[in-house]
């Protein structure tokens, strides 16, 4: 007896829990797993970045392409949500963890360390360069938690005068 299987996965766009600076732009780089055989070539979605215990983002975010081809079509639908597409993808891309954006954030000065912000996608699908739907699912909200690089020192117990023989 022989059993066949097919196992289809689904492709998926997504971003990976990471840290981000405050008072500064990040860029948060945003990910494609592919079945084999699937090239995109263009592809359309949503992003949005709303705070869990931390300041609201009070700046749009945007999109900077790593890979070639034609510049982003960014809508900024409010600050922190903007919809994207990008056509033109040339070479397609293919495979596992395919690096194809980062999304730019800018995180308000006001954020302090260990605070949260959820990145969400949706919407999301593509397309291979005859235009053929490429259906891609964004299962996960990826965490964004600040900290902060220049933070002053913290002793314990804080420093006194201290004498010292000479």
């Amino acid at each position: 007896d022989t059993i066949y299987v097919n196992m289809r996965l689904d492709n998926l766009i997504y971003a990976q829990d990471q840290q981000v600076e405050s008072g500064a732009t990040n860029a948060v780089p945003l990910l494609l797993d592919l079945n084999d055989g699937e090239e995109v070539s263009g592809l359309v979605f949503a992003v949005q970045v709303s705070p869990v215990d931390a300041p609201e983002i009070v700046d749009s975010l945007d999109i900077e392409l790593v890979v070639s081809g034609s510049d982003p079509l960014v809508t900024v639908i409010e600050p922190g949500y903007i919809s994207v597409a990008i056509s033109d993808i040339d070479p397609p891309i293919t495979g596992l963890q395919a690096n194809f954006a980062n999304l730019l954030v800018s995180i308000p000065l006001d954020a302090v360390s260990f605070q949260m912000y959820n990145l969400s996608i949706s919407g999301a699908s593509a397309s291979d360069a005859e235009y053929n739907l490429i259906e891609l699912a964004a299962p996960d909200t990826a965490e964004l938690e600040v900290f902060i690089t220049n933070d002053p020192p913290y002793f314990s117990p804080s420093f006194t005068d201290i004498d010292m023989l000479e």
